[in-house]
């Protein structure tokens, strides 16, 4: 993942298998965490897109008897580190939605929610990274070449990874 000097506050954009991995636990669950201790100091601007929240909570419904518990605590995880829903979780725009009619091309094995998530990810100029688990978006030549060109052609400002939360901080 490439790291950035600085204090300059990251975009990082986050896939519903990071709020999941934080929620039921995993392999990179420490990883997220200490990304969102960080977002509560000022480190990050973590943004969560409506897609994914949605997503998250149709995963925590279909969990049945615990469904109730589960969307108290992603509830609380949103409130606890900061991330401000009225400032991180856009709505379908016009310049997503351009970007989703792209990937239908770009990234046809995507399914149309992480195409979504992505979509919001690309879409947002200043995001550098977006934190997901999902091998198919994770190094994927075609999404690496289409980021290029976005930047090639004014419509994003900072490169965009796509990878795990990283294993040290990003700031130095």
């Amino acid at each position: 993942m490439q790291v950035r000097p600085g204090a300059a506050l990251w975009r990082v954009h986050l896939d519903t298998w990071a709020l999941m991995v934080v929620l039921l636990g995993g392999n990179y669950k420490d990883r997220i965490e200490r990304m969102l201790r960080e977002n509560s100091l000022g480190t990050y601007a973590l943004v969560v897109s409506q897609t994914a929240l949605g997503e998250a909570d149709a995963v925590i419904l279909r969990r049945g008897p615990d469904a109730a518990r589960m969307l108290r605590a992603l509830l609380g995880l949103l409130e606890d580190y900061r991330v401000d829903p009225a400032k991180c979780m856009p709505p379908v725009n016009g310049a997503v939605l351009a970007i989703l009619n792209d990937l239908t091309r770009v990234v046809p094995s995507l399914d149309m929610t992480d195409r979504i998530i992505l979509a919001h990810a690309l879409a947002d100029p200043d995001a550098s990274f977006l934190i997901t688990g999902d091998g198919m978006m994770i190094n994927n030549p075609a999404i690496i070449e289409y980021e290029v060109h976005l930047r090639r052609h004014g419509r994003r400002n900072t490169k965009l990874t796509v990878d795990h939360p990283p294993k040290t901080s990003l700031v130095f």
